[in-house]
């Protein structure tokens, strides 16, 4: 079923992609194909599969359709109503093993929304109100995960860039205000953030934990997906510059604070004197994951044993070693990772946007959730703070702010990096083994980067 349905997509996007110019057909041709299409859709849309395995098929067949929507508008509520009946369809639970397939073919649904809107493009634009109140009301019966509404919300972000930076506007001021009540609020800010151990208390709280990482990875997702933004281009020396705000300027102001308190908090744990009082768990959490190791090596991602089960919230957990690995490790190891990941992100895209970033954001606080432990950071994090936010940053820095920003960040950087390249260069000659300044006595995995270190150097 899996291949039909590709061989589906690639006949529907050979005949409706728009590079035939099909709207400039005969009529004959028109009405001949939309008869077949409709006809295929018609027989896709009375399934009623429930089966979750099902389910997804049925999804990926329905996105298969979505570039004939864009010729023919009149089929798309039917589509749309079709995926809200599938998504009702699964059982709506929030950790029991035993459904995983269910939540995962929850998530195809939602995803199947965005891969639809970008297809079907302006002609899915109309039923946006209709989304919006079904949305509202599967958040307010308790029926949507924070992960299927980040979903949902990100296809509304996609079909909002077909209507213009003001669709763009009122949209993300819809999806970020209830994020922002939550987010600004300055009671957990003082509870788990105020100093380093505050985290120990916020990996205990489970449902909240969760919640800013969706909250995060959301703001990732608007920033990817709202403006119209040139990744490789200054844009203090853009030749045409862009007379309209980018559609998330305004929001940084309240996006970026609490964002740097939460990687300052991160960054601290690396630190040797906070290490040593973290519990267990946390710092076995804070070691290399088994893909992320075959990762280093530049191996292939090693595959789930058959009792593995990997959740909604990105969390796995084996069932098979139940008992040897406590589930809350693998929770914590992905959470701290997630944060970093599209923490970093965010910041790095939100620098894309120019001056309304930089103005809006002290350097000092920028420097000290950045730079204060970055003799603590792992080669892996390091690497990743260079690409996804120092990076973009320089390209995107003001000419008359480069003294201010780039000194504070990059100096000590570089003498970070001399000195720790410089003690693996210097050890490896000398005693024919590399140093990896960066264990701190986190033992998982040392020898490994040792081994790699050695290879680089």
């Amino acid at each position: 079923m899996e291949s039909m349905q590709m061989a589906l997509e690639n006949v529907v996007i050979s005949i409706f992609d728009g590079s035939n110019e099909f709207a400039g057909g005969s009529s004959e041709v028109h009405l001949a194909l939309f008869r077949i299409f409709e006809g295929l859709l018609r027989e896709l849309l009375s399934l009623n599969w429930t089966e979750p395995a099902l389910v997804e098929v049925l999804g990926h067949y329905l996105e298969a359709m979505g570039p004939f929507l864009k010729y023919f508008p009149d089929a798309v509520a039917s589509v749309i109503n079709k995926l809200f009946e599938l998504l009702n369809s699964l059982p709506f639970i929030v950790k029991d093993p035993s459904t995983s397939s269910a939540r995962h073919a929850r998530l195809q649904i939602c995803t199947s929304f965005i891969r639809i809107a970008k297809a079907a493009d302006k002609s899915i634009l109309p039923h946006m109100k209709g989304i919006a109140d079904m949305m509202a009301c599967l958040q307010r019966d308790g029926r949507l995960l924070r992960s299927e509404h980040n979903l949902l919300g990100e296809a509304f972000l996609v079909m909002a860039s077909t209507a213009g930076i003001q669709q763009q506007q009122e949209v993300l001021a819809w999806l970020l205000e209830p994020l922002s009540q939550q987010w600004i609020q300055i009671e957990w800010q003082n509870n788990y953030l105020s100093e380093p151990l505050g985290l120990v208390g916020l990996c205990s709280e489970r449902a909240f934990m969760w919640s800013l990482f969706h909250t995060v990875t959301f703001f990732e997702k608007a920033l990817k997906r709202s403006g119209t933004r040139k990744g490789n281009s200054n844009l203090q020396n853009s030749s045409t510059a862009i007379s309209t705000p980018h559609p998330l300027a305004s929001h940084l102001s309240w996006m970026l604070p609490p964002l740097l308190k939460l990687l300052r908090g991160i960054h601290s744990l690396w630190s040797p004197s906070v290490f040593q009082m973290l519990p267990g768990e946390i710092k076995a959490a804070m070691s290399m994951s088994d893909v992320e190791q075959s990762s280093l090596l530049g191996g292939g991602n090693p595959k789930l044993s058959k009792g593995a089960l990997t959740f909604v919230d990105g969390s796995q957990f084996d069932m098979n070693k139940e008992g040897y690995i406590k589930p809350n490790e693998a929770d914590i190891r992905n959470w701290l990772k997630g944060i970093r990941d599209s923490g970093y992100n965010v910041l790095g895209l939100s620098t894309t946007i120019g001056d309304p970033f930089f103005k809006c954001i002290d350097i000092d606080f920028v420097a000290l959730t950045l730079i204060e432990n970055i003799q603590s950071m792992e080669f892996r994090h390091t690497r990743l703070l260079v690409h996804s936010i120092l990076i973009p940053l320089i390209k995107s820095c003001p000419l008359d702010m480069w003294e201010v920003w780039l000194e504070r960040l990059l100096h000590p950087l570089f003498v970070h990096c001399q000195q720790a390249l410089s003690c693996s260069w210097s050890s490896l000659l000398h005693e024919g083994r590399a140093n990896v300044p960066d264990n701190h006595g986190i033992l998982t995995g040392s020898d490994l980067k040792v081994e790699v270190m050695e290879e680089k150097l």
